[in-house]
């Protein structure tokens, strides 16, 4: 009887035990979209941070005469249209997050990043004619973000910025610093929304995962000749 009674509480242990490990793996799908909402709420707090800080300076500024009334309203309008883009792209951040649906039409790729790009020399496209079936909207998105991305990280005001259009591909390089080691070991991963070089955690969040809704991917090279290499395949 005692014996029955010893395997009885073992198998009562083991079953509790089996139960334990079960609910909690049940819960990881939960833990991580808590862990993502997190995140979410840490990047967006970080993103505005800058702004609102930099607008009651300029407000500051003009209450005590330091600055003329036009150019502190000029400054502020500035900002203002930054924080704007900053919290749609945060939105839709979101919205990709919650299952985006694709609207998948015929493209040329070609022609979509062209319009893209600034009436200066600043930008060189090596681009034939392409088409691939995908999101123009979301496919716009992503390559504006890759391109302001280069624009704000670049060395200098004479640092140069060349894109490449290969199939599916969209490839932009620029000369500025390149990327941290910490970024890079993260390529092959969610991008995660957050604080990394100035902002650029954001961007490359919404590529990825414009990138990863259309099957694609991502990916992060720092250039032999300095500057960073980024290539988005839809």
């Amino acid at each position: 009887m005692q014996r029955i009674v010893g395997a009885s509480a073992l198998l009562g242990i083991i079953g509790l035990l089996v139960g334990v490990g079960l609910t909690a793996w049940s819960l990881r799908p939960v833990l991580a979209a808590l862990r993502q909402r997190e995140r979410f709420l840490a990047a967006t707090a970080h993103e505005l941070r800058t702004p609102v800080a930099a607008l009651r300076s300029i407000c500051e500024s003009a209450q005590r005469g330091d600055e003329a009334p036009q150019l502190a309203l000029t400054r502020m309008d500035g900002l203002l249209r930054s924080a704007t883009h900053t919290l749609e792209d945060l939105l839709l951040f979101a919205r990709l997050d919650a299952g985006a649906t694709l609207e998948r039409q015929p493209v040329r790729l070609d022609l979509l990043v062209e319009t893209l790009l600034p009436d200066d020399d600043s930008v060189t496209l090596d681009a034939a004619a392409t088409v691939v079936n995908l999101d123009p909207r979301l496919a716009t998105v992503a390559v504006r973000n890759l391109l302001e991305n280069a624009r704000k990280h670049g060395a200098a005001a004479q640092s140069h910025i060349h894109v490449t259009v290969a199939g599916a591909q969209v490839t932009v390089e620029d000369q500025g610093k390149g990327f941290s080691a910490g970024l890079l070991a993260r390529r092959e991963t969610d991008f995660a929304l957050s604080p990394t070089q100035g902002g650029t955690g954001l961007g490359l969040a919404i590529v990825n995962m414009v990138a990863r809704l259309h099957g694609g991917a991502l990916r992060l090279e720092n250039r032999v000749e300095g500057g960073a290499r980024v290539t988005v395949s839809f």
